[in-house]
């Protein structure tokens, strides 16, 4: 069976190999904030047979990451604190798409929140703090 992406998306490419395993990732403008999305498959299942939450918590991080370089601009950030709320559950070949938005952002730091959606329906809340670095190499450095 061949999923079709919806309108306006286009696959995320970064250097990344954690995201090529789970992946592909994709993203699309809307209305000025970045939509991250993608088709879990069968191989994101968790035992009980629906999409694991880490899956939705990678996803989640993806999205804040993107927006963040999106709103405040291309910097890189490290996660610091990551908070979800599971809504409801997901099941492989379902859309899963998110927005984010950040809430309030100083020279270092960058406090955001998003949500995650299967198809239209709310599976999952996020609040998370961002730390700005200048590097990849200063994410090593605390």
């Amino acid at each position: 069976m061949t999923l079709q992406i919806p309108d306006g998306y286009a696959e995320i490419v970064m250097e990344n190999p954690f995201l090529d395993l789970v992946g592909p990732i994709y993203g699309r403008d809307n209305e000025g904030r970045i939509e991250v999305g993608m088709y879990a498959d069968d191989r994101h299942k968790n035992p009980g047979g629906v999409i694991h939450g880490g899956l939705l918590m990678t996803l989640v991080d993806n999205l804040m990451g993107a927006t963040i370089h999106h709103t405040v601009g291309p910097r890189y950030a490290a996660t610091v604190s990551l908070n979800c709320d599971f809504l409801s559950a997901t099941k492989p070949g379902e859309w899963i798409s998110g927005i984010g938005e950040v809430t309030r952002h100083t020279s270092s730091m960058v406090f955001i929140r998003g949500q995650l959606k299967a198809d239209d329906r709310p599976i999952m809340t996020a609040a998370g703090v961002f730390k700005l670095l200048d590097s990849p190499s200063s994410r090593n450095n605390g």
